[in-house]
């Protein structure tokens, strides 16, 4: 049976690493971490006494059984990709960034989301307009949404680095329901130097940040978490939880040449506990009322046991199979961030040339990278909480290397840690599961 047991200062962790149940055990002991792999009878009855051993050993079997599936693992969201081009050029984006422009055409977006919205029917499809910078194609996205209104079963979404946002379009988008992700990396001009480069855009943070305060229902915060904000963090978290917002979106960084901007030292998990802290603070043991999402999502996958929840918090991930991206050409690729001029492993068809069933059947590279299969995350204690560190894409465009380990790997198995113990101070228990 794969268990082990981590002992950390104030708190015992028996956990299976390939079901993901754990049960948690306060302790008074002053250690650093510690991780037992050989675990007996004995050895529980030993460090935790005959009432606590015995209990643990009884509870192994229990350990072993996978928790139940909780979520539908069907295509679900279609990013449409509508230009490689941006008016901004951050220092660590993604994306192409071409200076020549390549735009969309609104049969494309059509066809798409005709096609993929018909194939999940009558379950909802949400529709991410992403680029480059999508809002260069407002047009086409607004003809195309017009052109749309006869398909019931979509919901719109758009990220964009809101320098392009007028009154105009925010009428538009609040009109038809969407939800805008708008980037911006903190609330000095400090902390978006790595966004607004030279500071190109006059006024750039505080514009953004009124758009954000004056639209708050649908335009929401995305912020990515890198060495210029890092040390703000909490001043930005509190900022928008001041402002009433119900949350905010921290990115971490993953650069795609190099690590010059991203936080590999112990001020990431310093500082980002803070958010943990902070939901802590308006949760009511179900809910909260102000969260950080993929925290959240993690606190769910951890704590309540909803392991398959969130595609970009596992090995493999949905790339391909719950989520799809077409680009401006029609073509379709497992995810938006593996789009390529050079590369066609991660490359499905075409909406106007393939059906959606030789689409979706379509095996890609990226489905290949497993925990499993890598040797640091298969032996790691929280590999079914954890989930290999991070957008999958993302992990393997660094090294282009399937099985890398994730630069963020430290990091997340203190924060998960770190969540346990939140919860067993939060019911002031000294023992606790999530099964």
């Amino acid at each position: 049976m794969d268990l082990s047991l981590i002992v950390e200062k104030g708190i015992d962790i028996l956990i299976n690493k390939n079901t993901g149940k754990w049960i948690a055990i306060k302790n008074n002991e002053e250690q650093d971490l510690k991780i037992i792999k050989k675990i007996s009878r004995e050895l529980l009855i030993d460090k935790f006494g005959n009432k606590f051993g015995t209990y643990l050993w009884s509870k192994r079997i229990e350990m072993s059984e996978k928790i139940e599936d909780k979520f539908c693992h069907q295509m679900n969201c279609l990013v449409i990709n509508v230009t490689d081009s941006c008016n901004l050029k951050c220092q660590y984006c993604y994306a192409n960034n071409e200076n020549k422009i390549k735009m969309i055409d609104s049969e494309t977006i059509i066809k798409a989301v005709e096609k993929f919205s018909e194939r999940i029917y009558p379950n909802n499809l949400t529709v991410i307009f992403h680029g480059g910078e999508p809002l260069l194609a407002f047009e086409k996205i607004k003809e195309a949404v017009e052109n749309l209104k006869h398909i019931k079963n979509v919901v719109y979404s758009l990220q964009t680095n809101g320098t392009l946002l007028t009154q105009e379009k925010l009428i538009f988008f609040k009109k038809n329901k969407f939800l805008i992700g708008l980037s911006i990396d903190g609330i000095s001009d400090e902390n978006n130097s790595l966004r607004n480069i030279d500071g190109k855009i006059k006024d750039y943070t505080n514009k953004n940040l009124e758009i954000l305060k004056n639209n708050k229902s649908f335009v929401k915060p995305l912020i990515v978490v890198h060495k210029k904000n890092i040390n703000n963090i909490k001043e930005i978290v509190n900022f928008f939880k001041n402002n009433d917002f119900d949350g905010l979106v921290c990115n971490l960084l993953f650069e795609p040449e190099n690590f010059d901007n991203c936080v590999l030292d112990d001020s990431l998990f310093d500082n980002m506990r803070y958010i943990l802290d902070l939901m802590m603070e308006n949760y009511d043991g179900e809910n909260f009322a102000f969260s950080e999402r993929d925290i959240r999502l993690l606190f769910r996958k951890v704590i309540y046991g909803f392991i398959d929840e969130y595609m970009c918090m596992n090995s493999p991930c949905g790339a391909g199979k719950e989520t799809v991206a077409v680009d401006y050409k029609g073509d379709v690729w497992a995810c938006n961030v593996l789009i390529s001029k050079t590369e066609k492993d991660n490359y499905m068809g075409n909406i106007f040339e393939n059906s959606i069933n030789e689409i979706l059947s379509k095996e890609v590279k990226i489905s290949k990278r497993n925990i499993d299969s890598i040797p640091i995350c298969n032996e790691c204690s929280y590999k079914k909480l954890c989930g290999g560190g991070g957008c999958c894409g993302f992990v393997t465009n660094q090294r282009n290397n399937l099985k890398d380990k994730s630069i963020y790997c430290d990091y997340h198995f203190k924060l998960i840690t770190y969540m346990i113990d939140s919860v067993m101070r939060y019911y002031e228990s000294d023992i606790i599961t999530n099964f």
